[in-house]
């Protein structure tokens, strides 16, 4: 990744999950380093498992670099590119799904306007594969 004006090189490291040693309910831990932003970072994400202490490393990276996304590019690309926002899951099923819904719904509908520029004119409209 690259911190704009200057093209400062801000890297990231993720380190595989392990085994929490300070976890006494078998709990997992994932390692973090950022590295460009002025002080470096350290710091672990906790799950339950390790696919949960790496979910919530990436989580926590990205909470890391939004102060600096207007500035930040990867490949060209932006801070979503690489580390996308993830659907908050804690304050309940119900409101992840909700979440969930609206983000399918905006996609079916930016898809559906795309289609309707790219298809030849007097085109009968496509058909959702789901119908």
């Amino acid at each position: 990744m690259w911190l704009g004006p200057g093209n400062t090189r801000v890297t990231v490291g993720i380190r595989m999950p392990e085994p929490d040693p300070a976890s006494g309910q078998g709990d997992w831990r994932c390692g973090f380093a950022i590295s460009g932003l002025g002080r470096p970072v350290r710091k672990h994400a906790y799950g339950v498992d390790a696919v949960q202490a790496l979910q919530l490393a990436m989580v926590r990276i990205r909470l890391a670099l939004e102060p600096y996304r207007d500035r930040l590019t990867w490949s060209g690309c932006t801070l979503e590119t690489a580390f996308p926002m993830q659907v908050p899951y804690e304050w309940g099923a119900d409101l992840s799904r909700r979440i969930e819904d609206s983000i399918e719904r905006e996609v079916a509908d930016l898809a559906g306007q795309i289609e309707a520029r790219l298809a030849p004119a007097g085109a009968p409209p496509a058909q959702d594969p789901g119908t």
